[in-house]
């Protein structure tokens, strides 16, 4: 009976750590950014049928730089990589991440609705306004979640200032943190209005 109680933890600590990663499918995902993402893929051979992905775009209206943030995840392991293009490189580059603490990284993420968060094309105000509409910005972040089974999209522009403008719309503030959260990790400035 006793070895029963210690097997039982054991049990469930693996079928833990061996949880996969799950959301609502978007019926409508298309991939933000096919032939940026083949120029990255035929530079730098991007990891394909990964149990999970994570894709940041961070994307400069004025075409002056774009950014993209991988986070991978398979056998249980994560993997990050970082692609950066702006005026100083006509092409992207790839920039090392610290991959020492990306399951904590993850958790931040989820703290934040990073798989659940509405779209801010669903946000309005009690009028029925959208929100987003009002507060536009020089950059824009497109986060894609991609398994074998579901596909998933969202769209923000400008964060900060949203939040900065909408401090009590929860989604806002979110949004802002898992960008915050991504440029801590690529050691990436935000952009200064956007960020």
């Amino acid at each position: 009976m006793n070895r029963l109680y210690f097997l039982i933890p054991l049990i469930l600590s693996f079928a833990i750590s061996k949880a996969q990663i799950t959301f609502k499918s978007d019926a409508s995902f298309m991939t933000w950014d096919t032939i940026l993402l083949k120029e990255i893929d035929s530079s730098f051979n991007l990891e394909k049928n990964n149990e999970f992905e994570l894709r940041c775009w961070m994307l400069s209206s004025l075409n002056i730089d774009s950014k993209l943030f991988i986070l991978t995840k398979n056998n249980n392991k994560f993997n990050a990589r970082f692609f950066d293009k702006n005026n100083d490189n006509a092409k992207y580059v790839e920039k090392l991440i610290d991959s020492r603490n990306l399951s904590h990284f993850w958790k931040e993420l989820k703290k934040n609705h990073v798989l659940t968060i509405v779209d801010s094309d669903s946000l309005v105000d009690k009028n029925g306004k959208k929100l987003y509409n009002t507060v536009y910005g020089h950059t824009a972040y497109v986060i894609d979640l991609i398994t074998e089974k579901n596909k998933r999209s969202y769209f923000y522009f400008c964060p900060k200032e949203c939040f900065k403008t909408y401090p009590l719309i929860k989604e806002f503030k979110w949004f802002f943190n898992i960008i915050n959260l991504i440029h801590q990790i690529c050691r990436s400035a935000p952009n200064t209005d956007c960020g």
